[in-house]
């Protein structure tokens, strides 16, 4: 009976950690795409070329704005969307390892990256 999205993240956690578990990987990455959506960051497995560069040019730009040791000593994430969809992202890396997603490995590394120093 989880309303808030906050209630429903460790739903969604335990419910892609079972999924993983099972073998069932292509479903435990579905639910986590299912959620990052709801998070307001939808997420693509098969990016196209023009996304991942355009993803990939953001990056850069962003990046551009810090020096390395603003980079390492980032602030605490105060969004807790962002934090949350920075750690479904995190628990998609793996199983998309094992999948073989090779488009959407670039473009979850560059969304992370983004959503992490923004």
């Amino acid at each position: 009976n989880a309303n808030t999205l906050e209630e429903k993240f460790r739903c969604y956690l335990n419910i892609m950690a079972c999924l993983k578990a099972g073998g069932k990987l292509e479903d435990s990455v579905e639910v986590g795409i299912d959620f990052l959506s709801q998070l307001g960051e939808p997420f693509s497995l098969k990016p196209s070329k023009m996304k991942l560069a355009s993803e990939a040019r953001a990056t850069r730009k962003l990046l551009a704005k810090y020096e390395d040791d603003q980079l390492l000593n980032l602030p605490d994430c105060t969004n807790e969307c962002k934090g949350m969809a920075v750690y479904v992202l995190g628990m998609l890396f793996g199983p998309m390892v094992h999948l073989n997603h090779k488009g959407a490995l670039d473009y979850l590394r560059l969304r992370s990256v983004r959503l992490t120093v923004k």
